[in-house]
């Protein structure tokens, strides 16, 4: 069995290994939670544009002190854009969030499994009986 090339474990790199794990995690849900709020954010913006484009009264005009009627439709490109940013934040932080759970904290609990596997086979092995 090949032998690693890392150098051995000390409880200062572990403690350095950890920060540096908290602070990307924060990072990653300050990033998920900014993309849910952009996504509720253009949701609300698309429902107040579709009220407000179904509910135009262009029957009238403005008269002079009172501002001019305005028929113009709001567009709906800035709603669409915070939704897709937001979903696409949201799931590129859920994506990263599991790829540092699968290898900080799924491959060592995969790898004691297999060690202790290999142990209990080992043992199976010994045994006569």
């Amino acid at each position: 069995m090949p032998e690693s090339t890392e150098p051995p474990a000390t409880p200062a790199r572990d403690a350095a290994s950890v920060d540096r794990a908290i602070r990307a995690l924060r990072l990653i849900a300050v990033a998920q939670i900014l993309g849910v709020v952009l996504l509720v954010g253009g949701m609300a913006l698309l429902v107040v544009d579709l009220v407000r484009n179904h509910t135009l009264d262009c029957s009238g005009f403005g008269f002079a002190g009172t501002g001019v009627v305005s028929c113009t439709k709001h567009s709906y490109a800035w709603p669409v854009g915070l939704m897709i940013g937001g979903f696409g934040l949201t799931v590129l932080g859920v994506f990263v969030s599991t790829q540092l759970a699968v290898k900080h904290v799924g491959a060592p609990i995969m790898r004691a499994a297999l060690a202790r596997r290999r142990v209990l086979e080992g043992r199976a092995g010994d045994d006569p009986s």
